[in-house]
């Protein structure tokens, strides 16, 4: 049995339609589908941002270590729950210099590089009597510390010079230049020659000028 109203009802001046129990029970169902929809897609997209339902979880159910952290010549105390993250961090913070003074700046060679002076000589290579044979040759470095000399023996091959002289015995051919760091210095000339005895009756043979130097004996 369809219960009706009727259709049409009259109020006052106004005239409004009735409804059939029908439509009535039809509208319920219709805004209980759709509010159920409704809040069904609401709950899937919460889930779908928060990656799953999340439980709130007690604070005295968390992992707890009650060591302190001790960190040595620290002006503040720590209570703080440690972990090894917090250990490197740590050890990272208290590597990092106090001062920017205690960092050591790396040497900046500023311009082109500087020509180094030749070598000096106690002897000027040439003829001598035999009896001055050995010749004790000195060779010094007039240029800083930071060079240093590079001498060769009758051809050989040059190495850095140990001590400041040589024993010249007749016959030896003596040459040499100083050398430095090539970003800060330009090697010298090579200068040189051959110490001949007179007992050779060799000839005075031609020779790479020498600045000589003078020494007390």
């Amino acid at each position: 049995m369809i219960v009706q109203f009727n259709k049409w009802k009259q109020l006052g001046n106004f005239q409004y339609r009735g409804f059939t129990l029908i439509e009535i029970v039809t509208g319920f169902l219709i805004f209980f589908v759709v509010g159920s929809v409704s809040f069904l897609t609401m709950l899937s997209i919460k889930k779908f941002v928060t990656g799953g339902t999340v439980v709130p979880q007690p604070i005295h159910d968390l992992p707890y270590d009650p060591s302190p952290i001790v960190v040595e010549n620290s002006p503040a105390e720590w209570s703080l729950s440690r972990t090894s993250a917090d250990e490197s961090f740590m050890e990272h913070v208290l590597s990092i210099p106090a001062s920017l003074n205690e960092i050591e700046p790396e040497t900046v060679y500023a311009g082109e590089p500087k020509d180094l002076k030749i070598p000096l000589f106690s002897h000027d290579p040439g003829i001598f009597g035999f009896t001055q044979f050995p010749i004790q040759l000195s060779i010094l470095n007039p240029n800083p510390s930071s060079t240093w000399i590079m001498v060769s023996v009758n051809g050989g091959k040059f190495a850095e010079l140990e001590g400041e002289s040589l024993s010249v015995q007749p016959g030896d051919k003596i040459e040499a230049y100083t050398r430095g760091d090539t970003r800060e210095w330009n090697s010298s000339r090579v200068i040189g020659g051959t110490y001949i005895s007179k007992s050779d009756g060799v000839r005075k043979p031609g020779r790479i000028p020498v600045r000589r130097i003078s020494f007390k004996r």
